[in-house]
């Protein structure tokens, strides 16, 4: 159902949202443990929070697109069988 390209900058996204979730998480808990404020390139733990929830959309919206695909496909071909059916009666 899905190509091989597709599926892995799927599982890519899905991978880049999960390592942005721990590094904020771990910022998080540096930030509450500690009084020092850690920032990876000026990004705060919110930021991180921010780019996983777009990774995730990413992967559910190619996803999503990759499903439409193959259930369109599906549709032509049984509305073509169809089609042949109704011209041999």
């Amino acid at each position: 159902m899905l190509t091989s390209t597709s599926r892995a900058l799927i599982e890519l996204t899905i991978i880049l949202g999960i390592f942005s979730i721990s590094v904020g998480l771990f910022q998080k808990l540096i930030s509450v443990t500690t009084v020092y404020l850690p920032r990876i390139m000026g990004l705060t733990p919110a930021d991180f929070l921010m780019f996983a929830v777009v990774c995730f959309l990413f992967a559910l919206t190619l996803t999503g697109r990759q499903i439409l695909k193959y259930i369109e496909f599906r549709v032509s071909l049984v509305s073509h069988e169809a089609n042949n059916r109704s011209d041999h009666l």
